[in-house]
């Protein structure tokens, strides 16, 4: 909300809104915060909304008693809960099954209720849980991982001193993203993780302004203030564990007075809540969860020269002649070269892709743990994120066509032939006015002879003959970055989060597999088994036909915990570096002298 009076408020947006009519004949923005008018300073706004903030800590500080203050305990804190759907490894292959009955299938879900398992046997899919960043991100040989080495964390090298007093220079290597620049070295990537190692109640202390604590200092949060912001809301609905005790015991016994006596002489006991939980995770709203990923993943995506923004098309995946909706959240893409294109919104991609959902519960109490219906309903949305990121990352070699382009419905005038005319033609519509203006029916001179644009009546709108709206992006350039050059399979990959946990996830998909949701047509003959790429893309032994999805996820990464922090930022830096990397001939490893 704002904090002006609403009639002061009002005059002034529509007072702004005019003059920006006025100048640039577009679509006037909304205020993101009170969602009335345009926006006449942003600047303005960005202050009320942060003053509103720290109000609002205020206020439960007042309230509900400071951190490290004894008050009544809280509503219980919402159980941990995850999915661990295992599907059937005896499905049937995509080549022996109908295209009818496949697409049926899918047509029939009209509800979340209609999930089965047998919508996801079908899609023949294998999953391997709990990989270790090795296994995860691939590599371009033994000698060589996308990983951040082990020296990075390892505690810095002192520079051995010449004879003369001066710095010995070590050759260093640089290697090249795909688009030109010069990837992250070691430096940056221990400034990163010094901004995540910091203890979340020191963080959260420079957050609201608080003293450090005694015997400590206050910590700079750097790059991950609004990582750090964000997670201080968090804070608020789950319980961060503390430095002297463990997460979720943080209620504390204290005696009473002795007027506080039971009738036995026994003395009673009231325990007391030292901790920032004013709420349930069930509760907390989406928004916090999102910031808090998009926080953490953005630091690390500007320096391989990628954005973070959502998809400004509705996000649906066509399954031959339908199109479902999928759930995600956000897109990374690559900012294009050129500063011109950049400024104007235009983007290459998508790199990868981030899935959130507020769920906290997956199985009735009669439920086991890996059948319940909601994990099967959360598999089937996450494998639904991956493909649809496969399937826009299979449109670099391709066209759009739009719904209806090249039909007749849509290129030749028609008229039925009944009494009254077309509708529209000023013959037969006396009431129109002869297409005539209001102010030269009423014999008024025109004006200003500038032209204005005009919105388009629902006359002009019926008669005019176009196909349907695309669904592409007009300002995407879709390519499959980081694939390898010659191969039938593409890496997707996918940060998906749950209550203050996040996972990354890897799928191995065929492009024929992607042709077959999009068409249905059986590649014929079958395409053989692809060679690994790389040498942690499949192991010894482990190949799958063409119809077989693969997916492998990590284990879930707690951001109250320092340790899974840190892994998570590994794994997301060597999969933005496997990902932007240059496949280009003349371009990979550059040594230089001094870095």
């Amino acid at each position: 909300m704002c904090f002006l009076p609403f009639r002061l408020v009002k005059w002034n947006f529509w007072k702004r809104s005019k003059q920006e009519e006025a100048v640039s004949d577009g679509p006037v923005r909304k205020c993101e915060h009170c969602r009335r008018g345009t926006i006449p300073f942003p600047s303005y706004h960005e202050e009320r909304k942060t003053n509103l903030i720290r109000m609002r800590r205020r206020l439960t500080r007042i309230v509900k008693g400071a951190p490290n203050e004894d008050r009544s305990p809280p509503p219980p804190p919402t159980p941990l809960d995850f999915p661990r759907y295992e599907p059937s490894r005896t499905s049937t292959p995509l080549a022996q099954v109908s295209p009818k009955e496949f697409y049926t299938l899918f047509a029939g879900i009209l509800k979340p209720s209609d999930i089965k398992s047998e919508h996801i046997e079908s899609l023949n899919l294998r999953i391997e849980r709990d990989v270790a960043p090795n296994d995860l991100i691939p590599n371009d040989g033994p000698s060589h991982t996308f990983l951040p080495p082990a020296d990075w964390d390892a505690p810095p090298k002192v520079p051995e001193l010449k004879t003369d007093g001066a710095k010995t220079d070590t050759p260093s290597t640089v290697r090249l993203l795909s688009n030109g620049r010069e990837a992250p070295g070691e430096e940056v990537y221990r400034s990163r993780k010094a901004d995540l190692m910091i203890d979340h109640e020191d963080a959260f202390r420079t957050i609201e302004r608080q003293p450090p604590r005694e015997g400590r200092e206050k910590v700079k949060l750097g790059h991950y203030y609004k990582f750090w912001n964000s997670m201080d809301f968090v804070a608020q609905y789950w319980d961060a564990p503390r430095a002297d005790e463990k997460a979720g015991e943080q209620v504390v016994e204290s005696s009473n007075t002795p007027d506080e006596m039971d009738v036995d002489g026994r003395e009673q006991k009231k325990k007391g809540y030292q901790g920032r939980r004013t709420g349930v995770g069930k509760e907390m709203p989406e928004q916090f969860r999102e910031d808090t990923v998009r926080a953490f993943l953005e630091p690390i995506s500007w320096l391989f020269g990628c954005q973070i923004s959502q998809s400004r098309m509705p996000p649906r995946l066509p399954i031959q002649n339908s199109l479902f909706p999928i759930r995600l959240t956000l897109s990374v893409f690559r900012s294009p070269t050129d500063r011109l294109k950049a400024r104007q919104g235009f983007c290459e991609g998508p790199v990868m892709g981030l899935h959130s959902r507020s769920e906290t519960t997956f199985r009735e109490a009669s439920e086991p743990a890996g059948a319940g219906h909601m994990e099967r309903l959360d598999l089937l949305r996450e494998v639904g994120v991956l493909l649809l990121l496969a399937h826009e990352r299979s449109r670099e070699t391709k066209s759009e066509t739009r719904p209806g382009e090249g039909k007749w419905y849509t290129s030749a005038p028609r008229w039925g032939g009944g009494p009254g005319g077309e509708v529209g033609n000023p013959a037969s519509n006396t009431d129109e006015g002869g297409g005539l203006k209001k102010r030269q029916r009423e014999g008024k001179p025109e004006g200003s002879s500038r032209p204005r644009s005009r919105k388009e009546s629902n006359v002009e709108a019926y008669r005019r003959l176009a196909p349907g709206m695309g669904l592409w992006d007009p300002k995407v350039s879709y390519m499959s970055i980081g694939k390898v050059k010659g191969s039938e399979v593409d890496e997707v990959f996918l940060l998906s989060t749950l209550n203050h946990h996040v996972s990354i996830l890897r799928l191995s998909i065929h492009t024929a597999y992607i042709d077959f949701l999009e068409t249905g047509r059986v590649p014929s003959p079958s395409p053989p088994p692809p060679v690994p790429s790389h040498s942690s893309s499949q192991r010894q032994g482990d190949t799958y036909p063409w119809d077989t999805l693969h997916l492998r996820r990590s284990k879930w990464y707690d951001f109250f915990k320092a340790e899974d922090r840190v892994e998570g930022l590994r794994v997301v830096w060597g999969m933005m570096a496997f990902l932007m990397r240059s496949d280009r001939e003349g371009e990979g490893d550059v040594t230089m002298g001094n870095a």
